[in-house]
């Protein structure tokens, strides 16, 4: 997101100033963050660029697969940086658009990669141009099946989070202006509704699945163990049912399996020898 795109304006003031507001966006990048993008004029390795005095107000954001940054900020003119969610709303209030919010609820995850949350090291965005350092949550986002190096090789997808996973708690409101509906989770997808359907090329090339709610089922089971009619079970890798266990299968039970379990393996139900399937 850029500020103003005016080289003649000073310092990136508020002049001209943009001011972008997200609620529950997904950013997926690559674990080793090439952009090699023709449609961009910033060659940066980071999956988010704030730069050029943008303000802007972020919350329920999710950045994941990060090589070198989730976040960077460049050029930086004047703006306030805050994550006072009562200072934001109060400036907004007042009609003042001079700052930029980031919620610290956001989650950037770096997956134990050394890589940095936001990069400030851009002087007029540090803490020495009177830029406080964000913060965000570094934690595992909890998606069903994410490739952390996505291509268009990439047999199977699923961006939606595990159901009662990360991404569900400390939600933030977002501002009652009548144009953001508030959901229950972080990111761009509820743990039901897969929206890429009828959407994306991952939908048109068979890469992600139905939109079709259900159990998650990729553990192998151990205790004997009922699967009942009233969802379908979704099988995201292969589940061995282990000896001495017993499998029951209510009658009108549906099964569905994912087309790969995300390291080149067929999702399926083996019964192991010694084991019981009652269906």
């Amino acid at each position: 997101m850029d500020g103003p795109n005016d080289p003649a304006l000073p310092n990136n003031n508020i002049d001209d100033r943009s001011f972008p507001q997200l609620y529950n966006v997904h950013f997926i990048g690559h674990i080793n963050n090439d952009p090699n993008s023709v449609s961009s004029d910033d060659q940066e390795p980071a999956v988010v660029r704030l730069r050029e005095g943008t303000g802007g107000w972020f919350g329920n954001i999710v950045v994941a697969n990060i090589g070198t940054a989730g976040v960077l900020h460049g050029d930086c003119g004047q703006e306030v940086f805050t994550q006072d969610l009562a200072v934001a709303t109060a400036s907004a209030n007042n009609g003042d658009r001079n700052f930029l919010y980031w919620s610290s609820q956001n989650v950037v995850y770096t997956a134990g990669s050394g890589a940095l949350q936001h990069d400030q090291s851009d002087t007029s965005c540090s803490t020495g141009a009177s830029k406080p350092a964000f913060a965000s949550l570094d934690l595992d986002p909890m998606l069903v099946l994410q490739d952390m190096t996505p291509s268009q090789d990439t047999v199977f997808t699923d961006p939606r989070p595990v159901p009662d996973g990360t991404l569900f708690n400390d939600v933030e409101t977002p501002p009652a202006d009548g144009f953001f509906d508030a959901v229950d989770y972080k990111g761009g997808f509820s743990a039901d509704e897969n929206w890429l359907v009828g959407l994306s090329w991952l939908d048109e090339n068979a890469r992600t699945p139905d939109n079709v709610g259900g159990i998650l089922t990729g553990e192998d089971i151990t205790t004997d163990t009922t699967w009942f009619n009233d969802r379908p079970i979704l099988l995201t890798d292969q589940v061995f049912v282990r000896n001495e266990a017993t499998l029951t299968i209510e009658q009108g039970t549906t099964i569905l399996a994912y087309a790969d379990n995300g390291a080149g393996l067929a999702p399926s139900l083996i019964v192991e020898q010694g084991a019981t399937l009652m269906a």
